[in-house]
């Protein structure tokens, strides 16, 4: 049965586009899942893994899903340079991307602050955001925009130090513009070393996200397939040589990881193999995921889920562990397992209430992305 979408080849494209952030921010959730060093206020648990179960959550949490990031920032070049031909055209996207990043970025921080605030001060909840980056900020007009926006310190909502780093690109965009147009190799190869490199940025207003070059190398690498119209089926003729890669370099990684630690046996070495789990991503994008339909109706929810897996996700990891103390290694990967669900379909669920009952306001609390 046919459905109701339009067929037109820019729909579909911009449909595979939103079906595929829907798996990365499946992604971010799997990556930020990885951590069994529970802190509360009076107790912190940490647990002895078997060889197994580092190896395994190694691969689901800290391998393939390591590119979702640098995707996403692709993507974001990708679509910011379509139809930027003028001073005109990039004033319109800035303004389009105040409401798209910039207002989610003040909305979930503000509001998830005011709830932990509450949660702090209540006795039976503050054991739970005592501890790491849940700490509330001082008490002073500074440390509370600082939390917000992230200024000289990871976002309140720590993984909303994407929005501010993206925003950090766009900002910058009329340069890379001239840049990709003029000196497209010269600039892709530098900022590309860089990031392969790890080196710092060497500013220290932002320390984290852009303290280094992943937003900027990958957001160019977006911009520069949009400027010089780069055909996605050059990709796709490698696709069955990529997924080999993907696969052999996935399951060595993750051996690296769970012997050395959470990059391996080197920072390079993983970030070369971030490099081919790009190319399976972008592989992925331009192979039909418009046609899932359980998969087109999830991805009205993507930012949602982005926007609220934490702190839910702590909430129920620490819950978990609260009710269950595990004893082996095969009760932590079960805890594991059970967290990611729980916090996947609370966010499902909470989105899909507020879009059903106030569909503007969750346009609104989405950046206007559905």
């Amino acid at each position: 049965m046919k459905n109701k979408f339009d067929h037109s080849p820019e729909t579909e494209y911009l449909w595979n586009i939103n079906v595929l952030k829907f798996l990365l921010i499946i992604c971010i959730v799997l990556i930020h899942s990885n951590n069994f060093k529970i802190r509360f206020s009076d107790v912190t648990y940490s647990f002895q893994q078997d060889y197994w179960l580092l190896y395994l959550v190694a691969l689901i949490t800290n391998t393939v899903v390591r590119a979702a990031v640098p995707v996403f920032f692709i993507i974001s070049g990708l679509l910011f340079f379509r139809n930027y031909l003028t001073k005109d055209d990039y004033f319109r996207k800035l303004r389009s991307r105040v409401s798209t990043i910039i207002v989610p970025l003040v909305f979930w921080n503000s509001i998830i602050l005011i709830f932990l605030y509450f949660c702090n001060k209540t006795p039976c909840l503050s054991n739970f955001f005592t501890q790491g980056h849940w700490k509330l900020p001082d008490a002073n007009i500074f440390s509370i925009i600082n939390a917000i926006l992230g200024i000289t310190r990871w976002p309140f909502v720590s993984q909303f130090w994407f929005l501010r780093d993206l925003f950090l690109c766009v900002l910058i965009a009329p340069i890379l513009q001239y840049l990709l147009k003029n000196f497209s190799r010269i600039t892709l190869i530098i900022l590309g070393i860089l990031w392969l490199s790890r080196v710092a940025i060497p500013f220290r207003l932002f320390l984290s996200g852009f303290g280094h070059f992943t937003p900027l190398f990958f957001f160019a690498v977006g911009g520069y397939l949009t400027i010089s119209k780069f055909d996605f089926k050059k990709i796709l003729r490698f696709k069955k040589q990529i997924l080999f890669l993907s696969v052999v370099s996935a399951l060595f990684e993750a051996h690296l990881i769970a012997i050395f630690g959470k990059f391996g046996f080197s920072r390079i070495l993983h970030n070369l193999f971030v490099i081919i789990w790009v190319l399976f991503f972008l592989n992925l994008m331009n192979s039909g995921l418009k046609d899932v339909g359980l998969l087109r109706k999830l991805s009205f929810f993507s930012f949602f889920i982005f926007a609220t897996h934490e702190p839910i996700m702590t909430i129920m990891r620490k819950l978990l562990f609260r009710l269950y103390l595990p004893t082996c290694s095969l009760d932590l990967f079960l805890l594991f397992c059970l967290n990611i669900i729980f916090t996947i379909s609370i966010c499902l669920i909470f989105g899909f209430l507020i879009q059903k009952f106030s569909p503007k306001f969750f346009k609104f609390i989405s950046g206007w992305r559905t």
